[in-house]
């Protein structure tokens, strides 16, 4: 069982997020350990879901014309 618990989270990607925006300055909850160095450049996205007519929930990720760069790791 535990490996099963261990392959499934194993394969998750990361959905960082801006937890912070302070002088321009965006602060997110993704770092050293999910690969990001200093000089990265980062696309920003938002989710955008919503719950459709029968109910069900519908997740959709949208691409902004924002772009990142990363100043501090």
């Amino acid at each position: 069982m535990m490996l099963d618990i261990e392959s499934a989270l194993s394969c998750r990607a990361s959905l960082p997020e801006v937890i912070n925006i302070h002088n321009n300055i965006a602060q997110m909850n993704v770092g050293r350990v999910h690969g990001v160095r200093q000089g990265d450049r980062l696309k920003l996205w938002h989710s955008a879901g919503f719950i459709d007519q029968k109910g069900i929930p519908r997740n959709r990720m949208v691409e902004t014309d924002i772009s990142l760069t990363v100043d501090r790791v």
